[in-house]
């Protein structure tokens, strides 16, 4: 709980990268991704018990500041087992508020099913109650395709991964004609490092244009981190994260969460127990907090590869934890 990723989001209008080829071994090269303007948001888990639906065992919320001042906030209720995650209902509103809406799932809807292999395909259909306000505004019924058409490879503006390529179709039941109508498509990207590296939604080609347009979306180790607003958690207690990369070259990041205002120290040292660089010594807020180690000491100076150790020092308490630095 309390952990928070950051990703980049963008409404692309002209995507030139190839998102629909697939297949086994292949690599796709998604590096100027960043080149499209967008905005950043976090996920953050927060506590299930928060969550006013049954069988709820994990709640992420979503939070993007559309301009200063003003953010717009999804929170997704699952639950989590060793063979699915399924998906129990979401809500979107805003702070300041405004409208809000949620949708109720009846059955839970399959989002995932374990485990996910090359080629492996599900679906899932579930009537869906939305609300707005807190007052019941429709009923529909939709349904989602899900195959594993590729695996390989992946260059993101930040990082290769290896993943598995997800391709979604998402329908909606039409009463008047008696058919689903033209599905959603989306493509995710599945690492076992980081869960989505980069995904593409509502991809389709622009009738006026001729473009291949769509939202995009990608985690960014370096994107800042949007502070919680009022539905995060407090932590309960310090807690220090492994870094990530990991292993890295040239940069890393190290992560860490107070439960209180306090002075805490965060340092590096060698598997010698010498001490190469002091990142932090001050007195930091109650919440999460980030520091980035470019791999240099004290002196500035660029240490070797091997094995480092990084060090949260704080009121009554230590907590260290291993790192890797290839040259």
């Amino acid at each position: 709980m309390g952990t928070q990723l950051t990703y980049f989001e963008a409404n692309c209008e002209n995507i030139t990268f190839d998102v629909e080829s697939a297949g086994a071994n292949y690599f796709w090269d998604f590096s100027q991704a960043d080149t499209i303007t967008g905005g950043y948001f976090t996920d953050t888990n927060l506590d299930p018990a928060l969550s006013p639906l049954p069988n709820v065992n994990l709640l992420v919320k979503w939070q993007m500041e559309i301009f200063p001042g003003f953010f717009y906030i999804r929170k997704t209720h699952m639950n989590l087992s060793s063979v699915s995650l399924l998906l129990v209902g979401y809500e979107t509103f805003s702070n300041p508020p405004s409208d809000s809406m949620s949708w109720e799932y009846d059955p839970d809807f399959l989002a995932y099913q374990f485990p996910i292999t090359y080629q492996s395909n599900w679906s899932s259909t579930a009537t869906v109650y939305r609300f707005t306000n807190g007052v019941p505004t429709d009923t529909t019924l939709q349904k989602n395709e899900r195959i594993v058409d590729g695996w390989g490879q992946i260059q993101t503006p930040y990082q290769l991964y290896d993943c598995l390529r997800l391709k979604i179709l998402d329908s909606e039941w039409s009463d008047s004609l008696g058919t689903w109508d033209n599905p959603d498509t989306s493509y995710y990207w599945l690492a076992n490092t980081i869960n989505v590296a980069f995904l593409v939604t509502n991809y389709c080609t622009d009738p006026a244009t001729g473009h291949k347009i769509g939202f995009i979306r990608y985690y960014d180790p370096t994107g800042v981190k949007i502070e919680a607003e009022e539905t995060s958690l407090v932590p309960r207690h310090i807690e220090l994260y492994q870094n990530y990369p990991n292993p890295f070259n040239p940069s890393t990041t190290i992560c860490f969460t107070l439960p209180q205002s306090q002075v805490v120290r965060l340092e590096i040292y060698n598997v010698l127990g010498q001490k190469v660089k002091t990142l932090f010594d001050g007195k930091l807020s109650v919440g999460n907090h980030r520091f980035t180690w470019d791999g240099r000491n004290d002196l500035g100076t660029r240490v070797a590869s091997g094995i480092y150790l990084y060090r949260l020092k704080g009121k009554e308490m230590q907590q260290t934890r291993k790192m890797v630095l290839l040259r």
